[in-house]
């Protein structure tokens, strides 16, 4: 996690700086926790090659999909990224990838033990056999939350990374 745990939502272009001279200026932007909190703008400053889409997606609490991005991993299948912005700040990262449906369960716990290196133990994985999993981490400052979702002859693996925000029980 390292310096940006400690930063809660950076929002400005001082932030920005802060992540590029943490990654090098010259270094690809890695599409991470980091970049959540950041502006419209900062991204596609970070992220260069993250398009406007014509028609964006609705997302969780208002927040709407408006920048993609594709990413080729050697020996995987491509990645879509999508970027949720409320109020002009960077709210939610969702990585989508499609894999055959003969490889879903095998590229599931691939997904699941990477995010565990990563992230740690899962707090709550569930690894339904026959079509759908889940799994979550929850850190300080953001969450991560990894979706299987199965259908006829297709297979979609979803990772959403999000801020966390813990509310203390008297603002229940």
């Amino acid at each position: 996690m390292g310096f940006f745990s400690s930063i809660q939502r950076p929002r400005t272009s001082f932030c920005f700086a802060l992540l590029l001279s943490a990654f090098g200026a010259c270094a690809q932007t890695a599409v991470d926790e980091r970049l959540l909190g950041l502006s419209e703008q900062d991204v596609i400053s970070a992220l260069p090659d993250a398009r406007r889409v014509y028609k964006p997606s609705l997302g969780p609490r208002g927040s709407r999909g408006l920048f993609a991005l594709d990413l080729v991993d050697t020996g995987q299948a491509p990645t879509e990224v999508t970027f949720f912005f409320r109020r002009r700040v960077l709210e939610r990262i969702e990585k989508r990838q499609r894999t055959p449906e003969s490889q879903c369960q095998g590229s599931y716990a691939s997904l699941v033990a990477s995010l565990s290196a990563q992230y740690g133990n899962a707090g709550g994985v569930n690894l339904d056999a026959d079509q759908n999993g889940s799994a979550a981490w929850v850190l300080d400052t953001f969450k991560v939350m990894a979706y299987r979702m199965q259908v006829a002859n297709r297979c979609d693996l979803l990772v959403a990374i999000e801020p966390h925000v813990s509310k203390d029980a008297s603002e229940l």
